[in-house]
């Protein structure tokens, strides 16, 4: 393929000498910079360097560009210049080109071919553009297959008080028994394997729940049985798939001091217990009714959740196409940002994370790599589905948009307006409207 285009920008112009197709939606254009804005760039850049340029003989800032370019060699500016101008390029190619290229981190690749002040400056970019899809069969009446929402019994409720009561209970020192499952116990432990201190195995004045599972299996069914002030001993075996795999399948064994027991005392269910919930309820019967309804709503929620996934996975299923690796790749590290986003909040470095879990940066990426290349077809997917249907989106939908936003955040919508391009809000809106056309037309089966 070859094309050439020009283009007036900023006093200059530029070129696309040629435009081949690299790979799956990728495309290589060698795009030609005229040598007046190339040059016009490059004095630019003498002038914002010159200040702090330094040539012996001359004072600092006062150095001519002949002698800069005979001291440093005349490409001294030109990176400077290629990087000011290379988002007009971008722009110029998103203009130009007949392709639905694709901007942001989705992928682009420049390259420096050749620089010249009398011939200019010529780039070769690579630029993913959206890749061609084909539907296996019709996204209209697909067959959906979920979960019936279970009916809420009174048991359902019941459980569901007693939750409340036991998240309210306050725990007391016991003395007297041993410590069961359900006691919150408070420990020192040192833990050796082959006789050697190992990195983790120790703490002082931990407090744990007995039967929670958040050790590692065995420890805290053999903390059970033993009394205030005792001091003892666990052998167990970590277990083969444990995460860190230079644990995995050793046997330890722990020196525990017991400190405390301490067992939950659960309120009773009256008047004066619902007032300190502070939920407006009277009555026995107003909190069984308010606890039916909030299972319903979550039952109705998760069923709703559910109905998504699954559409999602129908859509993803019905669509042909190769989604090329560059574009994966960086939905994978948009994802593996969020993680590690969410590894911060819990007070926990990447290293300590690493550390604890055996795991590595690339390991993670790896493992989320399917679900971003799940995400990415379902993005063109939804696109492709708008496109077709000719969804709409109208001024009205964008305003709404924001105001959500605004009342979900807490901040005034002109604010949201200044973090959130209203191209980024309208192109959100109709991949959603092009789901619901989707899913409202499905056929759902309860199972």
């Amino acid at each position: 393929m070859f094309c050439t285009c020009f283009a007036k920008e900023r006093g200059g112009w530029m070129k696309i000498l040629s435009c081949e197709e690299k790979g799956k939606s990728c495309y290589e254009f060698h795009v030609l910079i005229e040598s007046d804005e190339f040059g016009s760039e490059v004095e630019r850049s003498y002038r914002r360097k010159s200040k702090s340029l330094a040539v012996p003989g001359f004072r600092k800032g006062r150095v001519p560009r002949a002698f800069v370019e005979k001291y440093y060699g005349v490409e001294f500016f030109f990176e400077d210049a290629i990087n000011e101008l290379y988002p007009n390029v971008v722009d110029f190619l998103f203009k130009n080109s007949s392709k639905k290229l694709i901007r942001g981190d989705m992928g682009m690749n420049a390259q420096l071919v050749n620089a010249d002040l009398e011939k200019g400056a010529e780039l070769k970019m690579e630029i993913n553009a959206e890749p061609k899809l084909e539907f296996s069969t019709s996204y209209k009446n697909l067959e959906i297959h979920v979960n019936k929402k279970k009916e809420v019994t009174d048991l359902d409720v019941k459980k569901f008080k007693d939750g409340i009561l036991k998240s309210r209970a306050k725990f007391v020192s016991v003395n007297g028994r041993t410590a069961k499952s359900g006691d919150v116990v408070k420990i020192d432990f040192e833990g050796k394997i082959g006789g050697e201190k190992f990195e983790g195995g120790s703490a002082k004045g931990v407090e744990i729940t007995l039967g929670s599972k958040k050790f590692i299996p065995g420890f805290e069914e053999q903390v059970s049985g033993h009394n205030k002030g005792e001091s003892f001993e666990i052998s167990l075996t970590f277990p083969e798939d444990y995460p860190i795999s230079k644990f995995a399948g050793k046997n330890a064994v722990f020196s525990v001091k017991l400190h405390d027991i301490k067992e939950p005392r659960i309120p009773e269910l009256n008047d004066k217990f619902l007032k300190s919930l502070k939920l407006g309820l009277e009555n026995i019967e107003q909190f069984n009714d308010w606890s039916r309804k909030r299972i319903e709503g979550s039952r109705e929620s998760e069923y709703n959740e559910d109905l998504d996934k699954v559409c999602e996975n129908r859509i993803v299923e019905i669509t042909q196409g190769d989604i090329p690796k560059l574009l994966v790749e960086s939905r994978a590290n948009s994802m593996y940002k969020e993680f590690e986003f969410r590894v911060l909040e819990q007070g926990l470095k990447m290293e300590d994370y690493f550390n604890f879990t055996g795991m590595t940066e690339k390991g993670i990426k790896e493992n989320l790599r399917p679900e971003a290349e799940q995400s990415v077809r379902m993005n063109f997917a939804l696109k492709k589905i708008a496109e077709e249907e000719h969804v709409n989106v109208s001024k009205e939908d964008i305003e709404d948009f924001y105001s959500g936003l605004s009342k979900n955040y807490g901040i005034s919508i002109e604010k949201v307006k200044e973090s959130v391009k209203e191209e980024e809000v309208k192109e959100t809106i109709g991949l959603q409207k092009a789901f619901e056309i989707v899913k409202n037309s499905a056929v759902i089966i309860e199972e």
